[in-house]
């Protein structure tokens, strides 16, 4: 069986990462792809020209109303869907590679001492390399919603247009830096609130302990609130992701210096918090909804039910926020 990511040690074959993947991948798709229309939303949010919108409701209102209804929210659904089943894939089942790669590194005694430096390292390192091939996918999909003119919500057709009529790499990995930024942000931030919510619900409820059911509980209600804090932290990155992947000749460089410039002039610096209430929704409900795929999906792969002890403190490398 497969024992939980910071539990004793087991030796795993690659069918073990295989399942390990393979449920990473299934999670992520499916709950980003459910969440796409708040996704959504806070993409036009930060994306529209300012004034359209009054707030994330009054944007849901008009993106449904007025901007073509169900299809609408759904611009970003293939490319959500398509890129973060390789995130997850990667994340999840890099993450326990690279967590065991590491402790080999500082050997027995290191491991025993530094399991969470130790998980957090293999996680930031595998979702790395997961942002890295998912970050074409996650452009194409600003695009599909910044523009309801462009490639009418079809990944291919997003893919192909930037491919032979745009500089495909500035396009596709322009935004990369803001989106590692984030990424590592998030991942971060949300194993230490994590644990820090966990051990002080079982500080003032002792009993919490006793039970499978209870102590499921408590990572659920800890991970969705680690996620929601751990949006605020890794905010600006996704600001300014979505600013540099608007359009064919957006970039970083420019995003910052339109924020920095307008910011200066009015000394209103809260634009950079542009579509926040909608990811920290995004990010909380993602949450809950990795936790019921995945313990469906441990079932189907045979995942023992030790490893859905842990399995929030790996989950929180799986992409659970809005980009």
């Amino acid at each position: 069986c497969i024992k939980g990511p910071i539990s004793e040690e087991v030796l795993l074959d690659s069918s073990v990462y295989f399942r390990l993947a393979a449920a990473g991948g299934i999670c992520a798709s499916i709950a980003h792809g459910l969440l796409v229309p708040l996704d959504t939303v806070k993409t036009r949010l930060q994306t529209a020209p300012k004034g359209t919108y009054d707030g994330p409701v009054d944007a849901c209102i008009k993106v449904f109303r007025d901007e073509g209804g169900v299809p609408a929210l759904l611009r970003g659904l293939q490319p959500e869907v398509v890129g973060f089943s390789i995130y997850g894939a990667f994340s999840f089942g890099g993450t326990e590679f690279c967590r065991r790669w590491v402790a080999q590194l500082v050997g027995p005694e290191g491991a025993l001492l530094y399991p969470i430096p130790i998980l957090m390292l293999g996680s930031a390192m595998a979702s790395t390399l997961a942002i890295i091939l998912t970050c074409p996918f996650m452009a194409v999909k600003t695009r599909l919603i910044a523009d309801e003119s462009f490639a009418g919500g079809s990944l291919l057709k997003g893919f192909n247009r930037i491919v032979t009529e745009e500089d495909w790499k500035a396009s596709l990995f322009g935004g990369l830096a803001p989106l590692l930024l984030k990424d590592i942000l998030f991942v971060l931030s949300k194993f230490v609130v994590f644990d820090l919510i966990k051990t002080s619900i079982y500080l003032y409820f002792p009993e919490a302990r006793d039970s499978l059911s209870s102590t499921l509980l408590v990572s659920l209600l800890s991970g969705s609130l680690a996620g929601m804090m751990s949006a605020v932290v890794s905010q600006p990155g996704d600001y300014l992701f979505s600013k540099s992947s608007a359009s064919s000749t957006a970039n970083l460089g420019s995003a910052w210096a339109t924020y920095w410039n307008n910011s200066r002039s009015t000394g209103q610096w809260s634009e950079i918090l542009t579509g926040l209430p909608p990811r920290i929704v995004f990010s909380g409900a993602l949450i809950a909804i990795q936790f019921v795929i995945y313990d469906y999906c441990r079932v189907q792969f045979h995942v023992s039910p030790n490893e859905l002890m842990e399995f929030l403190d790996v989950m929180a490398s799986v992409g659970p926020q809005a980009s």
